[in-house]
């Protein structure tokens, strides 16, 4: 018999090489996935920034932006960021 590979949590890939589907359109770029603490969600959120063309300028006031609040602000933001770096 042959063993079953378990999935023990999330893969070490590269999300932005792995597109998302969801409601008709193909995403590029999504939060799902990524681990939930703010280092890794706002450095997934900067590279995404920065593959889409998006300057050091706005990738630093998106970093102050996201950072004023809450963990809740910071979530809305990076979602709204993101859903901007998929309409690019």
């Amino acid at each position: 018999m042959g063993t079953k590979k378990q999935h023990t949590g999330p893969s070490n890939e590269d999300e932005s090489q792995n597109p998302v589907k969801g409601e008709g359109e193909e995403k590029r770029y999504s939060l799902e996935g990524i681990e939930g603490n703010a280092f890794c969600i706002t450095g997934y959120v900067r590279k995404a920034m920065r593959e889409c063309g998006y300057s050091e300028k706005d990738r630093m006031d998106y970093l102050n932006e996201a950072t004023k609040g809450d963990y809740e602000h910071l979530l809305a933001v990076s979602i709204r960021t993101i859903d901007e770096c998929n309409n690019r």
